[in-house]
C-alpha cells in the first residue's frame, strides 16, 4: 500500500493510512490533531466520501505529517 499511496492515483485513505502509520498516531490522535472525529478518519481510510471541510483539514494532516 506504501508504494501506492505515492502514485500518482493515490485515494486520500490511502494517503492518511501511511501518513499516520510512518507518523505511529492511532486513528484518535490523528482525528484530535485537525479536531474531527476518530470514526470520520476510519472511513476516510476505508475509502468512504468526507466533506469539503473534512477533507481540507485532512489533507492538512497528511502535510504536516510529510504525507
Amino acid at each position: 500500500m506504501e508504494t501506492a499511496a505515492h502514485g500518482p492515483g493515490a485515494t486520500l485513505g490511502q494517503r492518511l493510512y501511511i501518513a499516520r502509520g510512518r507518523a505511529k498516531l492511532s486513528t484518535k490522535e490523528a482525528a484530535n490533531g485537525v479536531g474531527l472525529r476518530k470514526d470520520l478518519i476510519e472511513a476516510v481510510e476505508a475509502e468512504e466520501p468526507a466533506t469539503e471541510e473534512e477533507t481540507s483539514r485532512i489533507k492538512d494532516l497528511i502535510a504536516a505529517l510529510g504525507g
